[in-house]
């Protein structure tokens, strides 16, 4: 609805609610001239909803239509655009009237203030405000408020970071609130930047050097999937490697060291299984029991599928590494690929390290 068209159209509605006073009482009686007897005119009857005519000096007005019963006339609804035969125009849960008079909503638009609820899911359920995207000024929308099991009318310290913790656990737990690479580690919880990764418009091209890094998700060590792009503006390590590889298991806890040492400057190092102890693709159950072996709380991952074997074979293909595991590839904050090699080595990973940051 046109906002422009809002006072004329209250003035269109004062009206009408003055024609209701009016009508009603039924038609007054007319006196005859000639006689001292009274005849009395009938009351004439509408078609439309309970208002009736009038009867002002012998002329008969039309009485308000409102074919819907929303509490708007018909006239109303179609100098707004809404549906005369619709009390419920936009199908939010509201009647048109109740939008227009008692909450200020538009009812050609369910959602009047863009949070993501409607305008009957604010006024009815939660009783936040329908035409205020952030009812109680946190900063945070009514609808991401309600997504997350907050009240959308009591104000929360948000997430200032955007790491995916609030402010206030962060507080609790010792991580830093304003910084995206500090959050509560050993918690099974990762970050996730991928909302930012989809509207920076981050695309994957392949998997050689150079390359923008495809997405992917993956099972982890607690059974949650976990997609890469939720690292975005990360600086990304994948290690590859398997159960039954004994480099793989003597690299395993120098990598956790290395990320100890890096991870509040935006490095996240991750375990990708491509096979369990013997060579069976990765479950929970074995994602587990190889973070719980070598003391790890990065993110182990895997799964039943063994989409970790799939991405390093695409890597090899592309002449990222070479056929051999242990295998590193690093991805920088852009999601682009920097560089890959195989074996532990700790100078490769100072060097490309100290490159890029």
């Amino acid at each position: 609805m046109n906002r422009l068209l809002l006072p004329g159209l209250l003035a269109l509605l004062a009206c009408e609610d003055k024609e209701d006073d009016t009508t009603a009482h039924t038609a007054t009686s007319a006196t005859t001239t000639s006689a001292t007897s009274t005849a009395t005119t009938s009351t004439a009857t509408s078609t439309a909803t309970s208002t009736t005519a009038t009867t002002t000096g012998g002329t008969t007005e039309p009485a308000m239509v409102d074919s819907d019963g929303d509490g708007l006339s018909d006239d109303a609804e179609a100098a707004i655009g809404t549906d005369p035969n619709d009390a419920d125009s936009d199908d939010d849960g509201l009647t048109d009237g109740e939008e227009l008079r008692e909450y200020g909503t538009d009812p050609m638009r369910a959602d009047s203030d863009g949070d993501g609820l409607t305008d009957g899911e604010e006024v009815l359920e939660h009783g936040s405000d329908p035409i205020s995207f952030d009812t109680d000024g946190d900063g945070r929308t009514d609808g991401d408020e309600v997504a997350d099991g907050s009240d959308p009318n009591v104000p929360n310290p948000g997430d200032t970071d955007g790491d995916g913790w609030l402010d206030e656990d962060e507080e609790l737990a010792g991580s830093d609130p304003e910084n995206p690479f500090s959050w509560p580690f050993g918690t099974g919880q990762w970050p996730d930047f991928s909302d930012t990764a989809a509207a920076d418009g981050v695309v994957g091209s392949g998997y050689g050097i150079g390359d923008i890094m495809p997405d992917s998700t993956l099972m982890d060590q607690f059974g949650n999937d976990v997609s890469l792009y939720q690292f975005y503006g990360y600086m990304i390590i994948l290690e590859f490697g398997a159960g039954w590889c004994g480099p793989c298991q003597s690299a395993a806890p120098e990598s956790q060291i290395m990320w100890e040492e890096y991870r509040e400057q935006g490095v996240v190092v991750i375990h990708v299984m491509t096979g369990d102890w013997y060579d069976d693709p990765p479950d929970q159950a074995f994602l587990m029991e190889w973070a719980t072996d070598f003391g790890l709380d990065l993110p182990v991952l895997g799964g039943d599928e063994n989409v970790g074997d799939d991405m390093y074979w695409s890597f090899e293909d592309a002449g990222t590494i070479e056929a051999y595991i242990p295998a590193f590839v690093i991805i920088d904050r852009q999601m682009e690929i920097y560089d890959g090699w195989t074996a532990w080595s700790e100078t490769m990973y100072d060097d490309a390290l100290e490159d890029l940051l």
